[in-house]
């Protein structure tokens, strides 16, 4: 099946919508099943949307599953709950009696709201993002991180010609490191996982450093050594290391919901260096995630290669279980395909 299949037609009513579907659920603490669970009926303000790919956040997902995860960032619970934050598919049915004129029944869109990996979710309209076409809908199903990408870079004012250092490749961080380079900027990357050095070093930056071999500090000083412009730390290692690597009057941005619990560093360095410190967090306005989703779903950016497991829904299980075991690493981008989980 293509991801251009279904078509507007296929959802003229609410009563093409079972009254209950596939859905991958977090049972028990870094455990996940697929159950049927009761397709929602959308009330006021809110959509029914029939997915199409969700996109895996692994980094936040486990620790959630985990029950590791900040309470700033918990939008979940404790078990059982159904995990994800980041959709695409088509509106199946719409919750008001005289809904919005710019959302139909049959239209294309990403979601942004909790509890995503599943065939039928319900959220709120302001959520949705509706798309143009759809062209790249299993990329598109990772918008939000790409949005958080692009938002750190507006942050941080980056601009073609600048140095830029990312401390960490997760999935984030390859996002960020490619949006950086579409700026204009020369962009080096940490990494202590070979299997993401490899990733990395292929499709995302122009220097990757293996953390795990030495210091980054040190291994920068050969090329730059009077530090970067801006460093951001989408990492949860020392940020001890990453401040050496930033210039006199550079910019340091802290990224995301990375745990500060217990982190000590020297206020002296930074301090007479003149660092400017930015903390950045969340995906910026709706003009940022609606510019990223086109540059996605027009294949300005390719993150294909960066996706390494693109599973139908009835695997699903298997390779999110995989998140809480020791060769997690080789999890990169994860796409869950519903399409036809019915």
């Amino acid at each position: 099946m293509s991801e251009s299949t279904s078509s507007k037609s296929a959802f003229s009513s609410a009563a093409d919508v079972p009254s209950d579907a596939h859905a991958l659920e977090v049972t028990d603490i870094c455990h996940a099943e697929l159950r049927r669970r009761p397709v929602p009926v959308p009330g006021q303000g809110q959509v029914l949307v029939r997915v199409d790919y969700s996109g895996v956040s692994v980094g936040t997902e486990t620790f959630a599953a985990m029950r590791k995860i900040p309470a700033s960032l918990d939008a979940w619970g404790p078990p059982p709950y159904v995990p994800g934050y980041q959709a695409v598919g088509r509106i199946a049915a719409l919750g008001d009696d005289e809904p919005d004129s710019t959302l139909g029944v049959g239209d294309v869109v990403a979601v942004f709201t909790t509890s995503t990996h599943q065939r039928y979710l319900v959220a709120s309209a302001s959520s949705v993002y509706k798309l143009d076409s759809d062209n790249h809908l299993a990329s598109a199903s990772l918008f939000v991180m790409c949005s958080a990408g692009a938002h750190f870079l507006n942050r941080a004012g980056i601009q073609s010609g600048q140095s830029v250092m990312i401390v960490g490749q997760g999935l984030v961080g390859q996002l960020t490191a490619m949006l950086a380079r579409l700026r204009g900027a020369y962009v080096i990357g940490t990494e202590i996982s070979k299997e993401k050095i490899a990733i990395s070093s292929t499709h995302c930056v122009d220097w990757i450093i293996d953390a795990a071999a030495s210091l980054p500090s040190e291994q920068l000083a050969g090329r730059f050594p009077d530090g970067v412009d801006t460093v951001l730390h989408t990492a949860n290692v020392s940020i001890k290391d990453s401040l050496r690597c930033v210039r006199s009057e550079g910019t340091f941005i802290w990224v995301g919901g990375n745990a500060v619990e217990g982190i000590t560093f020297d206020i002296e360095e930074p301090h007479l260096k003149e660092i400017r410190w930015i903390f950045a967090h969340g995906v910026g306005d709706a003009k940022n995630v609606e510019h990223t989703l086109r540059m996605l779903s027009t294949g300005i950016i390719d993150i294909g290669p960066l996706i390494t497991h693109k599973v139908n829904w009835n695997e699903a299980a298997d390779v999110y279980n995989e998140l809480f075991g020791r060769d997690r690493d080789r999890l990169n981008g994860i796409v869950i395909d519903w399409r036809d989980a019915e």
